[in-house]
């Protein structure tokens, strides 16, 4: 990621496109941006481990979508929603 305006604009991508692939449309925009500003994180963070990175806006969005739709998962999983 290269600065916090970059990471929001990522983020909140992430999180909104997330937000319509896992059906989970009872949030606002601040949660969008939280949820893809951590599965930017998360994404980043799994996607090193296995070896691969990312290098442009658009490889950015996808593995910040792969970390959001992540956290959804485990979010659901915990709060048995």
């Amino acid at each position: 990621m290269r600065g916090i305006v970059y990471t929001c604009i990522v983020g909140f991508i992430a999180g909104w496109l997330a937000r319509y692939f896992m059906k989970a449309r009872k949030r606002n925009l601040l949660v969008d941006i939280a949820l893809g500003i951590g599965g930017a994180v998360a994404g980043s963070i799994l996607f090193g481990l296995l070896g691969f990175g990312s290098h442009g806006l658009i490889s950015d969005i996808i593995v910040a979508f792969v970390g959001a739709v992540v956290l959804i998962a485990i979010y659901r999983a915990i709060t048995r929603r």
